[in-house]
């Protein structure tokens, strides 16, 4: 809880100092950051104004767009299907950074995504800047405004309490970020590929979903950096993996797997379009100008890949890997910028 003047603890009621200390308490029981977010916003659903009211919590994004980052008072089905959805650009909420407070007709403005106003059955909202962190939004079932006591206890708790719950939020998942990215490309590290294949395939698998990886290397990259020096070398890293992060889905991820070797995890596609979307990387590098690529080997800077896809090829995920790798091998022995889907033959 950030610290208050003295004017501004002369203006808190005493019952909003025990329900401020109330919620720090609760925040503080939790361990992890976001959990204590959701805490803050679960909170306010015990105070007697709020309890048939629903919260939530739009996070900005360094795009300067607004993530669905917490939830009070809806069912697990709501949160499941609307976390880390992002508001649209038309919203009215966006307009908050403009005001102090925005009060908003639901069916006259834009504002929440029509699917989850219809699931939380709302009518109007009143959003609130949480400085420049994000939004945080008070969902109500009918038009009535609410008290001018109501409402200035609101903008008390996002100040004191929502706020510092949102930065350590950020802190934390800055500090995450950088533990398990790769420092040069920004691309995850090995570390954390093996962690997040691991777990998508067992979540896959219950689920009854493909995952497929592409492995990719540069071709003749040591020749690159021998002729320009690392410093372009890096640059071509930086290149590439900016490529590949351009044409994949929200959902996939890059993950630098070892020097200039990389892999890209496409959970939900299966053999057949997981290599497509590879031969379509494959394109976009070799059209790619890079710095006195003409002379390379082959005349031009080019990649090969490499793809296996669960359940099909194996059922785990460290084979799934070797797989991949055997499929790439291939591409290299077949005279690189190629891809290679996995098959059985590629073993013998």
């Amino acid at each position: 809880m950030q610290s208050l003047t003295l004017e501004e603890i002369q203006n808190l009621k005493q019952k909003e100092i025990s329900f401020f200390l109330y919620s720090v308490y609760k925040i503080n029981e939790q361990k992890r950051s976001k959990l204590k977010l959701i805490t803050a916003l679960n909170t306010l659903t015990t105070y007697p104004s709020f309890t048939e009211n629903i919260f939530l919590f739009y996070k900005k994004t360094h795009n300067q767009k607004f993530k669905a980052t917490a939830f009070s008072n809806v069912s697990k089905e709501i949160i499941d299907a609307f976390s880390d959805s992002y508001l649209e650009p038309e919203s009215k909420l966006i307009e908050v950074f403009n005001q102090q407070i925005l009060e908003i007709d639901c069916e006259k403005e834009k504002t929440l995504p029509s699917n989850l106003l219809e699931k939380i059955k709302c009518e109007s909202i009143i959003a609130f800047p949480c400085a420049d962190l994000g939004i945080f939004i008070l969902a109500k079932k009918n038009k009535k405004s609410i008290s001018e006591t109501d409402r200035n206890f609101l903008k008390h708790f996002v100040d004191f309490i929502l706020r510092p719950a949102v930065e350590l939020a950020i802190d934390n998942e800055r500090n995450f970020n950088s533990a398990i990215r790769d420092p040069l490309t920004n691309a995850y590290n090995r570390g954390y590929l093996d962690l997040y294949l691991e777990k998508e395939i067992k979540f896959a698998e219950r689920k009854k979903f493909p995952v497929s990886v592409v492995m990719i290397d540069i071709d003749y990259f040591k020749n690159y950096n021998d002729l320009n020096g690392h410093q372009k070398g890096d640059k071509v890293l930086i290149d590439v993996v900016k490529t590949l992060m351009t044409n994949i889905r929200g959902y996939d991820i890059v993950a630098r797997y070892g020097g200039e070797e990389f892999v890209i995890v496409l959970p939900h596609a299966n053999l057949k379009s997981a290599t497509k979307k590879a031969e379509l990387i494959r394109q976009k590098i070799r059209d790619f100008v890079f710095f006195n690529e003409g002379m390379q080997p082959n005349g031009n800077l080019t990649i090969s890949l490499g793809v296996a896809t669960f359940p099909n090829n194996t059922l785990d995920s460290k084979e799934l890997l070797h797989k991949a790798d055997l499929a790439l091998y291939m591409s290299k022995a077949d005279g690189r910028d190629k891809t290679t889907a996995y098959a059985k033959k590629l073993e013998h």
